[in-house]
C-alpha cells in the first residue's frame, strides 16, 4: 500500500479537517494517510521521509522554514498555505487570499458605521498577516 504523509510544523491546528475530502479518496485508491504534526526541523522532515517513503506530501505551512521545497524534489507535494515567497514555478500550493481577507473585513466594518478601526496582526511576523493588514490599511486610507 502507498502512503501519502501530512505535515505540519504546529500540532494546534486540526489538520486533519483540510484533508477530510482527500481521505476518502486516498483510502478507496488503497492508499495509506498518515499526519504528522509538530515537525519543527528539516531533519524530522528527512526522516519521515526516509521512514516512510511518502507516494506524495501534503505540506501545511511554512513561515517558520521548517520545510524547504528541495527536501522534497522526489516525491509530488501540494503546500497548503505555504509561504509563497519560497515557492517556484511548478510548485503546487493551496493558499488564502490575503490582501483579499483583509480588504472584505475592513468594508465590512465600514460599512457598520464604525469609526475607529485596528487591524491586529498575528502575534510573530507572517507574510500572510502582512499581506491583510496593508489590505485592510489601504481601503481605511
Amino acid at each position: 500500500m502507498k502512503t501519502v504523509l501530512i505535515l505540519s510544523p504546529d500540532s494546534r491546528f486540526a489538520i486533519a479537517d483540510y484533508v477530510n475530502g482527500a481521505a476518502e479518496r486516498l483510502k478507496k485508491a488503497c492508499y495509506s494517510l498518515h499526519i504528522i504534526d509538530g515537525v519543527t526541523s528539516r531533519s524530522k522532515v528527512a526522516s519521515a521521509l526516509d521512514f516512510w517513503k511518502p507516494a506524495g506530501c501534503i505540506v501545511q505551512g511554512n513561515e517558520g522554514n521548517v520545510f524547504d521545497r528541495r527536501d522534497f524534489a522526489r516525491v509530488p507535494t501540494v503546500f497548503i498555505d505555504h509561504n509563497p515567497d519560497g515557492m517556484r514555478r511548478g510548485d503546487l500550493e493551496v493558499l488564502h487570499d490575503s490582501a483579499d481577507v483583509g480588504t472584505l473585513a475592513a468594508r465590512e466594518l465600514l460599512s457598520l458605521g464604525l469609526e475607529n478601526l485596528a487591524y491586529v496582526s498575528w502575534w510573530e511576523p507572517r507574510s500572510w498577516s502582512t499581506q491583510r493588514g496593508n489590505a485592510f490599511e489601504k481601503v481605511l486610507s
